[in-house]
């Protein structure tokens, strides 16, 4: 295993979410919704995340892991409740 990390794009986002699967195995619906807001939030610069990659995987299928951090206003929480 050789691995590697980098900074979190977009393109990331529904592989992170198949890693995250089972943290949704209560209510999978919610995927879409989290794949839309995780978005949301990269591109609006409130999502900071890494990714780790095994680079002896072949490319479409190095992702090991991830870490995001969310920095959201009391508004946004106030609508996604």
């Amino acid at each position: 295993m050789y691995l590697a990390y980098r900074s979190l794009e977009a393109a990331d986002i529904e592989p992170c979410l198949v890693l995250a699967v089972d943290d949704y195995a209560e209510n999978p619906d919610i995927i879409p919704c989290a794949a839309l807001v995780w978005r949301r939030l990269l591109a609006a610069g409130s999502l900071n995340g890494m990714v780790l990659e095994d680079l002896t995987r072949v490319p479409g299928d190095r992702l090991a892991a991830f870490g995001m951090s969310v920095f959201v206003s009391p508004e946004f929480m106030a609508e996604a409740r």
